[in-house]
């Protein structure tokens, strides 16, 4: 679930995820296991091939939803 390669947000590139910070997470269900844990945003530190190591956010969610209609 936690990716390893990621798209640059300044320049698109394709970049290696170095290490892993901050996890926001809820529960989906009362059972608070692992299993049901949902992750919202996870801190990333890439090693981008064009602008460097740096830090960027991950939002796993945003990624799952389908884009809505005028937004690209």
């Amino acid at each position: 679930m936690l990716p390893q390669m990621i798209s640059c947000e300044d320049c698109g590139e394709t970049a290696q995820v170095r290490g892993y910070g901050r996890v926001e997470y809820s529960w989906r269900q009362t059972d608070q296991s692992p299993a049901n844990a949902e992750f919202k945003t996870i801190r990333l530190t890439i090693d981008c091939p064009k602008c460097g190591v740096r830090v960027q956010d991950y939002h796993p969610a945003r990624e799952l939803q389908p884009a809505r209609e005028g937004e690209a």
